[in-house]
């Protein structure tokens, strides 16, 4: 009976499971009726992002919004929006005249109203509010049960003769969750728990979605950033939007003149590009902007196109239209430092082009195969599950297979990858036959889908940690039942209802 449990990556997914587990040990503790046997939970994810996930949190820079209005969210979003006001709106505020000055021009109406389901959010705001979900669970904790939290990234998953081994890239420490008196929770260091691995009986990894591989080449170079939600690692700065600013305007000054900036992609973080330089008066002066996609279209616009329903931030619209970006529709092949040492040069291929019934943008398609820029974001998508850190080990190390039917992690219908390992969050998503896709679902509805699967999954786990109570409870609950139904008279009545129905 495992005795203590691991949750790999504290962002939405894994937020709502902490919270089923929270809830349903609480619930097993009052129907035991005796003291349940103590449990350690280790919860762990890096750069303060415990309770947000790298899309809501301290990457998320002020003008990156949702793609979709908030309305449809079944977690309890929306009504946080309006119960938590003096938690957000003086940080959203605080943007008033920069970063999200034209969110405030589209949506004057709405939050006039307070009607915040028609509103695109910052994403930031969602990550306030998972956040403050975390803290609520780990208040008043179940007596068996115990959290550490660790500040640590893991990169490795084997296994040892005590149980499932998690190796840390650098040492892991423990932090903690503190409320201000403003209702803002933020990460503190504490004084505790360092660890270079930690062995568990059983974990749950839901690290997002896998990170695109970089280009060899452009490793370490300093106008190369291959994605936008993590640090670049020659820069100084906490986050991807200050260190991309520090990048444009260094070049800009040196030069006088505009920088050429080409983002590798033409989806969601394409248009989170475009609201950062848009709504940053210095940016917007100092960027000329190209997109490579492999049909030049911005995702929305494709889209919509093949008749799929979309709706486009008006915000992210407007700031689309107030730039002249170049679009290019091509593959990306590689990038290579420039021959002269000036800027980065894409290699690319259109040849897809030439196939029946592709569309594309008119006038995107360039005569040119190889492009240059002085700054290049890689923004094309998610990479292979077998090329992110912790996956790669774990399947090298034999204790996770390959599912040759669909190319994938092979986990069954419990979200198991082996016997005591787990998976939860977007890569689950993508495994398990990538129902999102099937189902015509964007992230409104993958939000969603985590917080309904929450209490599942967290059960699926339960079974693991408690068995035995849960058996000796079923059987409690079996003897307490003094006097058996009357099955018979039930089934009469079952048959005249049914009379009565034809």
């Amino acid at each position: 009976m495992a005795d203590n449990l691991a949750i790999v990556g504290l962002g939405p997914s894994n937020v709502n499971l902490v919270a089923q587990l929270v809830e349903q040990t609480r619930t097993l503790e009052q129907l035991s009726g005796s003291p349940l046997p103590p449990k350690t939970l280790y919860l762990i994810d890096h750069e303060g992002n415990h309770g947000t996930g790298k899309a809501w949190g301290r990457h998320a820079h002020p003008s990156m919004l949702f793609s979709h209005t908030v309305g449809g969210f079944s977690d309890g979003f929306t009504d946080w929006l309006k119960n938590s006001e003096d938690a957000w709106m003086p940080k959203v505020e605080a943007h008033h005249d920069g970063a999200l000055k034209t969110w405030f021009e589209q949506n004057a109406d709405a939050l006039a109203q307070k009607d915040y389901g028609k509103v695109h959010f910052p994403r930031f705001t969602y990550g306030m509010f998972m956040k403050e979900k975390l803290y609520d669970a780990l208040q008043g904790l179940p007596k068996s049960l115990s959290v550490v939290m660790l500040d640590g990234k893991v990169t490795g998953v084997g296994a040892n003769e005590l149980g499932n081994e998690l190796a840390f890239e650098k040492p892991a420490t423990e932090v903690t969750l503190v409320k201000d008196s403003d209702g803002v929770i933020s990460v503190q260091p504490k004084e505790g728990t360092t660890l270079t691995s930690l062995t568990v009986d059983m974990d749950v990894i839901g690290v997002g979605p896998p990170e695109p591989k970089p280009f060899v080449a452009m490793q370490g170079n300093r106008d190369y950033f291959h994605n936008p939600t993590e640090l670049h690692s020659t820069r100084e700065g906490d986050n991807f939007a200050g260190q991309f600013k520090q990048a444009v305007m260094e070049k800009y000054k040196e030069s006088g003149q505009k920088v050429e900036v080409g983002i590798l992609g033409a989806g969601l973080s394409f248009l989170d590009m475009v609201n950062l330089i848009y709504n940053d008066k210095e940016l917007k002066e100092a960027v000329s902007l190209s997109s490579i996609s492999s049909t030049g279209y911005t995702r929305t616009v494709q889209e919509a196109a093949e008749g799929k329903q979309k709706d486009m931030a008006p915000e992210s619209q407007a700031a689309l239209n107030g730039m002249d970006v170049r679009f290019i529709a091509a593959k990306v092949e590689d990038l290579q430092p420039a021959t002269d040492g000036a800027g980065i040069t894409v290699k690319t291929s259109d040849k897809h082009l030439d196939e029946a019934d592709v569309k594309y943008r008119d006038g995107a398609r360039s005569d040119k195969r190889e492009h240059t820029f002085d700054i290049v974001v890689q923004a094309i998508g998610f990479g292979k599950w077998k090329e992110q850190g912790v996956f790669k080990s774990g399947y090298n190390a034999g204790v996770f297979k390959e599912d040759t039917t669909i190319r994938a992690l092979n986990i069954d219908t419990e979200q198991k990858i082996a016997p005591t390992h787990y998976i939860n969050g977007f890569v689950a998503e993508k495994v398990i036959g990538d129902a999102i896709a099937r189902r015509g679902l964007e992230s409104q509805g993958f939000l969603n889908n985590v917080y309904r699967n929450s209490p599942v999954l967290a059960a699926n786990i339960m079974r693991g940690m408690y068995s035995e109570q849960i058996q000796n409870i079923g059987e409690n609950l079996q003897g307490s039942i003094s006097q058996q139904p009357e099955l018979e008279r039930f089934g009469k009545a079952e048959a005249k209802t049914q009379e009565k129905v034809v």
